[in-house]
């Protein structure tokens, strides 16, 4: 389509057509997916933009040699169960390599994974194409309908003919003249009442609905829903629940990857690109920061408990050196009295 051929009337029809908007969403969710990954010493005929086509619609694809070149082919899974209760096999037709051949994994071919569930991300981006598209439309009538502030209703054709005309000269921008009194009479005013707040809220939740989908494949998209700004703590919990996908998406390519590369001698690598690693090495850092805090507060309460332990220990050293002095000096303070005592007696004894 040529840009002369867009309209108002085309642009309308992408909203309120919702089969339309749901291709279209996941269409444009991914076109943004397909940058997530990076590929290296990846060959010719398996290009990166069809493998993460395969692998993000339908959760999973083999790769494989077929007449000398290296090809990804999607196809049925199949075959008798291994211990883990996973299929074996998987069943591929392609017209176009007229190729029907059931390919028996890890020794024909090695299955790419998507996730560890093989799903894909389809049902993500459908659930948020689906909650997205009624808010717009919502906040569209919402929107439409703040412009008629009021509504006129006529008893008959020509007060109809009147208010219309009343109307569209004041949209126009003319100075309207009512030259009849039974228009007074006939038109009858009537409020719609005020829809301003709704539109606030809507706006929120359509601002909620796209950072929450951006969130599922790993994007930092935040959205504020307490009017104010948010701290370091609550911005760290948003960034943090990003990751568990991400992670697992990083995990099964890589696993794939290096079965690839022992198998058919190849030396591929796959990482996050893009705003995806900047994303991941940003939620690592504060971890390792997290980290590093908790063993370093680990550090200093050792530390102030073996100081109060040393501080009780002396404490008691010194009592207890204390009573000892006090209780050799009662001894000799005793001793001495004693002996003062006798002396007295002996003097006493020897006068008499």
């Amino acid at each position: 389509m040529k840009r002369k051929d867009i309209n108002y009337k085309f642009a309308r029809e992408n909203l309120y057509n919702k089969d339309l908007y749901l291709r279209n969403y996941i269409d444009d969710m991914l076109t943004k997916c397909n940058q997530m990954f990076i590929y290296e010493n990846l060959p010719t005929t398996t290009p990166k933009r069809i493998i993460e086509q395969y692998l993000l619609e339908s959760g999973y694809c083999i790769f494989t040699k077929y007449n000398d070149k290296y090809v990804v082919l999607q196809g049925g899974l199949g075959g008798e169960l291994n211990e883990y209760y996973e299929y074996t096999q998987v069943i591929v037709s392609n017209p176009y390599l007229k190729l029907e051949k059931t390919f028996t994994i890890n020794d024909d071919c090695i299955i790419m994974r998507n996730d560890c569930k093989m799903r894909g991300i389809l049902h993500i981006l459908s659930k948020y194409a689906v909650l997205c598209n009624d808010c717009e439309i919502t906040l569209n009538m919402i929107t439409n309908n703040l412009r008629a502030q009021w509504l006129l209703s006529a008893g008959d054709n020509r007060t109809k003919e009147s208010a219309d005309k009343f109307i569209n000269d004041l949209y126009s921008g003319k100075f309207a003249t009512i030259a009849e009194n039974t228009f007074l009479e006939g038109v009858k005013l009537h409020s719609t009442g005020n829809q301003a707040s709704n539109i606030t809220q809507f706006i929120e939740l359509a601002q909620y609905l796209r950072a929450t989908a951006y969130n599922e494949i790993g994007l930092d998209a935040q959205y504020n829903m307490k009017r104010e700004r948010l701290n370091v703590n609550e911005v760290m919990l948003n960034s943090s629940i990003l990751i568990p996908l991400l992670d697992d998406m990083l995990e099964q390519r890589k696993i794939a990857v290096n079965s690839i590369n022992e198998k058919y001698g190849l030396n591929i690598k796959v990482e996050l690109a893009s705003i995806w690693k900047m994303q991941k090495e940003s939620v690592d850092n504060a971890i390792n920061d997290q980290k590093t805090d908790t063993e370093i507060d680990s550090i200093v309460d050792t530390e102030t408990e073996n100081i109060s332990e040393t501080e009780n220990i002396s404490e008691t050293e010194n009592n207890s050196e204390t009573e000892n002095n006090s209780e050799t000096e009662n001894n000799s303070e005793t001793e001495n009295n004693s002996e003062t005592e006798n002396n007295s007696e002996t003097e006493n004894n020897t006068r008499r």
